[in-house]
C-alpha cells in the first residue's frame, strides 16, 4: 500500500483500511509440517509466482528506502487506529451481521460499527463503506456507474432537443470518425425516429 500510495501521489488516508477474509482465531487450525511439505509439491508452480513478486517488491522496498518505508508504515498504521477509533469498528463472527457486512465463506471475521461511535473527522457513510462486505462494495460501485452512465445519456438527449429535420446540415463534424455526411444523415433518423414514435423533437 505504500508503495501503491507513493506511486500516486495519494495522502496516507487514501490507503486506510481494514482487514477482511481474516479468519476468526478461535476457528483457526493448525498445519502440520508434512502437510506444509505436501502443499509446497502440490502447489509448487504457485509458490515459485509468489517467490518470483515477492523478490520484485523486495527491490522495489529496497529502492524505497527501508528507513522511509518503516516511517510510511508507521504513519499508515497510526491512520488506521484513528479510523476504526473515529467509526467505532468492532471485529466481529461475521455470522452476526447484516447480509451488507458479512464477508463471504465462515468463520470470517466482520466489522460492526458501534452505535455510540462519534465518527468526528469520519462521515457515517464513510464509515459504512469501509465495513461492507466486498459484495456489497461492488454493487454499490456498479450503482454509481449507472448512475453515471444515465446521466451522460440524458444529457445526450437533452442536447437535441429543439433540432427539426436537415438542422444538422450547418454543423461541421468533420473532426468525427467516419463520414461526416453520413453523421448528419443518422442524425436525421434519430429525429424522424423520435417523431414516428410519438416522442416530439427529443430523443
Amino acid at each position: 500500500m505504500i508503495l501503491l500510495k507513493d506511486l500516486l501521489r495519494w495522502d496516507v488516508k487514501d490507503v486506510t483500511y481494514l482487514k477482511s477474509n481474516v479468519q476468526l482465531s478461535s476457528k483457526r487450525s493448525s498445519v502440520s509440517e508434512d502437510a506444509l511439505a505436501k502443499l509446497r509439491e502440490w502447489l509448487s508452480a504457485d509458490y515459485a509466482l509468489y517467490g518470483h513478486f515477492a523478490r520484485v517488491f523486495q527491490e522495489k522496498v529496497d529502492a524505497f528506502g527501508a528507513d522511509r518505508m518503516l516511517s510510511e508504515v508507521r504513519s499508515l498504521r497510526g491512520a488506521n487506529e484513528e479510523l476504526v477509533s473515529a467509526c467505532g469498528f468492532q471485529a466481529v463472527d461475521s455470522a452476526v451481521l447484516d447480509k451488507e457486512f458479512r464477508p463471504w465463506g465462515t468463520s470470517i471475521a466482520g466489522y460492526k460499527l458501534s452505535a455510540g461511535a462519534s465518527a468526528g473527522a469520519e462521515s457515517a457513510s464513510t464509515c459504512r463503506s469501509y465495513a461492507l462486505s466486498e459484495m456489497a462494495m461492488l454493487d454499490s460501485v456498479r450503482a454509481a456507474q449507472a448512475e453515471a452512465a444515465r446521466e451522460a445519456l440524458r444529457e445526450q438527449n437533452r442536447s437535441f432537443v429543439g433540432y427539426e429535420v436537415g438542422d444538422f446540415g450547418g454543423l461541421d463534424f468533420s473532426n468525427l470518425k467516419g463520414d461526416p455526411e453520413e453523421v448528419k444523415r443518422a442524425l436525421d433518423r434519430v429525429v424522424k425516429g423520435g417523431r414516428r414514435e410519438g416522442k416530439g423533437r427529443k430523443v
